[in-house]
């Protein structure tokens, strides 16, 4: 449970709040960076996850429970971008499942500043342990205060306790639930989570007309086009020029099939551009489905050629880097 704290409430005014009604017991108080990750395309938080990291631990997070789904320690410098980084485990593989052959970004780091009591009934049970959460976005050169928050986590068998806790912490204004913290954190940076999708999305209506849908439908496929050029540029992932690709063919099968709506020197001009477009990134997309099933072939021979198999792996991985670079020049 996680209430939104008002501004002017104190964490030393709540605990003489609650000392005149219960017993307490103080932990020292924390402070952590946390960072969180996600692919291009957003696939855990479709999911209802969220990757976070604090030093060395990731923590597979469900967005709705706020709890751990998987966790594990990573001991190199490097940061794991593709799930096969992690160590094995349960996390390394629920990532398995989830990201495939995308890579994890970085999305956004905060500083938690918490503080932890415990709340004591008369008979000297703990009924709940209580996090007073202060977090603060370290995106920019200064840290901006994004929440403040109060996390309940009552003790097994003392619920209808809590409930009662609860009508002290309503007098002081602490009811309402506090919004999802990631979301508060990708707010602040201006970053809508799920805002990107390779898959067409338009709302067309029966009467409109037929050059303004031609036109939404094409203005989102030059949209995805260029959201993936960067990646492309930059060598994240692969996936990157697949989604480039597929929305380059989407456009050529638009200009060609949607006839007489829009001017024909435009659409003849346009085609021509964009079959050039394609043709430019035929070979490096060959290259990396060669690489990416490297695995696949190697199961197809039998071991003792496996070396012979691997020299052609090498070959096509330095001429990948050389095809790159051509194509990031040309674009």
């Amino acid at each position: 449970m996680r209430l939104q704290v008002p501004p002017s409430l104190t964490p030393d005014h709540l605990l003489e709040e609650v000392t005149g009604y219960y017993g307490t017991g103080a932990e020292a108080a924390t402070v952590s960076i946390q960072s969180f990750y996600d692919t291009f395309d957003w696939r855990l938080y479709r999911r209802g996850l969220v990757l976070c990291r604090e030093g060395n631990t990731y923590h597979l997070l469900s967005r709705e429970a706020s709890e751990p789904v998987s966790t594990s320690t990573c001991d190199t410098q490097a940061r794991p971008c593709f799930w096969q980084e992690f160590p094995p485990g349960s996390l390394r593989n629920r990532l398995n499942i989830y990201l495939d052959i995308r890579a994890l970004l970085h999305l956004t780091s905060i500083q938690k500043e918490a503080r932890s009591f415990w709340v004591i009934n008369g008979l000297h049970q703990i009924i709940l342990w209580v996090v007073w959460e202060e977090i603060w976005s370290v995106h920019r050169t200064e840290p901006i205060p994004l929440q403040r928050a109060l996390v309940l986590e009552p003790a097994p068998g003392h619920r209808q306790e809590v409930n009662v806790f609860r009508n002290h912490l309503t007098a002081l204004e602490i009811e309402q639930d506090a919004p999802d913290e990631f979301l508060v954190v990708l707010d602040a940076i201006g970053v809508a989570p799920g805002s990107y999708s390779s898959k067409l999305n338009i709302a067309l209506q029966p009467d409109m007309p037929a050059r303004l849908a031609t036109c939404m439908i094409l203005e989102q496929l030059l949209q995805t086009i260029r959201q993936n050029q960067k990646g492309i540029q930059l060598d994240i992932d692969s996936e990157f020029l697949h989604d480039f690709r597929v929305a380059i063919r989407r456009t050529r099968v638009v200009l060609n099939q949607i006839k007489e709506v829009l001017p024909p020197d435009i659409t003849g001009t346009y085609r021509q551009e964009f079959a050039i477009l394609g043709r430019l990134t035929n070979r490096l997309r060959d290259l990396d489905v060669y690489l990416l099933k490297q695995d696949s072939y190697r199961t197809m021979l039998p071991e003792p050629l496996w070396p012979g198999l691997d020299l052609i792996f090498r070959t096509f991985a330095a001429e990948r880097r050389s095809e790159l670079n051509r194509v990031v020049q040309q674009l």
